[in-house]
């Protein structure tokens, strides 16, 4: 397990976000523009805030023009891990949040971040736990929503096993979703999607429930859209909060994704009506080594309209997406190709931030993205004129 979560902690830091130390990928020349701008394309008005990166801090999020940096020690457990914030005002990082626990996901709504802690009792010994927590940025309260724990004997070391349940969250203005996890016969895990209201956490309700796979995408007042995950079919599912009704809205093959850190519609990134996800396919060559490529699929979650378009590279990372953007970035490993696209047309942005950096991701209303510098780096947040 403990194999498990450094891969994941890997793959979601390298490819997601901007990152504690610069990513295996060459970096993307300072102020390069996204691919499906033209030459042409205009400078986007807005503000920018820029701010020294630690070492330590692996993710960056914002939150109404604040920065927030999750930092966390590289060192056996208990670990050193904690939520720092820096606000245009003081243009000061300050810690909001600190705790012994591996952060392993953690998503940013309305004033609040929600967390999942890993803790692990005994190094190498396979058991572990997770808590659910939501801390306030502004005061740094911590509220407890759920905690469960997992015996050694869910430990599959090793790699290369079957598909099964992971813990995952997701953050509204007012509700919370996430993926607990259950322990069966034999070291067998079932995933419980569940959901609670911020104003009181403690009443949970369960949606669904999966031995293969189950995730949270997104939650609102009136809708959560979330994954659920079979032997040979992956389903995307929109429900009505208040009335209970769930839709399929999509389905995808199990292992449509052949190349590797190309996530499907098992990690779709949704922002307003749309769910995005990359799709990956091989075939082969004349010298009989696989070639890879990806389009992007695009869902209207209201109209079930569809739209498939060209990725702009073979390797694609997880989508990402607020308000304002969706953001990917395509590509060999050694030549990301960063895009942006508007979040409620879903057409390539025309006007763009000014000096977009490396790893830009799509957060809160705007973009994010790091600059490398004599002796470190920077993180930029972007925010749109209204």
């Amino acid at each position: 397990m403990r194999i498990f979560i450094a891969v994941l902690a890997l793959v979601l830091t390298a490819t997601c976000a901007p990152v504690g130390a610069a990513p295996s990928a060459s970096p993307v020349p300072s102020g390069s523009l996204p691919a499906s701008s033209t030459p042409s394309a205009s400078l986007l008005a807005g503000s920018t805030f820029t701010m020294p990166a630690d070492r330590d801090m692996i993710e960056f999020l914002a939150d109404e023009g604040s920065l927030i940096a999750y930092s966390s020690k590289d060192a056996p457990p208990p670990y050193d891990s904690k939520i720092q914030r820096a606000d245009p005002a003081t243009n000061t990082w300050r810690t909001i949040y600190q705790t012994d626990a591996m952060f392993m996901q953690q998503r940013v709504a309305a004033g609040r971040i929600a967390l999942l802690e890993y803790r692990e009792p005994f190094q190498g010994s396979g058991a572990f736990s997770v808590k659910v927590v939501v801390v306030d940025l502004s005061s740094g309260r911590a509220t407890t929503v759920d905690e469960y724990a997992l015996t050694s004997a869910t430990y599959h070391g090793g790699g290369g096993g079957p598909r099964r349940p992971w813990s995952a969250l997701t953050l509204g203005p007012d509700r919370i979703a996430w993926t607990r996890l259950i322990e069966g016969p034999g070291g067998s895990i079932t995933g419980e999607l569940e959901i609670a209201s911020l104003t009181d956490p403690t009443p949970h309700q369960a949606i669904a429930s999966s031995g293969e796979w189950i995730a949270p995408l997104a939650i609102d007042a009136t809708r959560l859209v979330y994954v659920v995950g079979g032997k040979t079919e992956d389903q995307l599912h929109v429900r009505d909060v208040a009335s209970g009704g769930d839709t399929i809205v999509a389905r995808a093959t199990v292992g449509n994704t052949a190349v590797v850190g190309s996530p499907g519609i098992d990690y779709a990134a949704v922002s307003g009506k749309w769910a995005v996800w990359p799709e990956s396919a091989t075939a082969p060559t004349a010298k009989g080594a696989p070639s890879f490529s990806a389009t992007i699929h695009a869902l209207d979650l209201t109209t079930r309209a569809e739209r498939t378009f060209d990725a702009g590279g073979a390797y694609c990372p997880r989508i990402t997406a607020g308000s304002r953007y969706f953001a990917w970035y395509c590509g060999s490993l050694a030549e990301p190709n960063p895009q942006l696209y508007d979040a409620a047309t879903l057409q390539p942005a025309t006007a763009v931030p000014p000096g977009v950096g490396v790893g830009a991701v799509a957060a809160d209303d705007g973009v994010i993205w790091f600059n490398l510098v004599p002796n470190g780096r920077t993180v930029t947040l972007f925010r749109p004129r209204s």
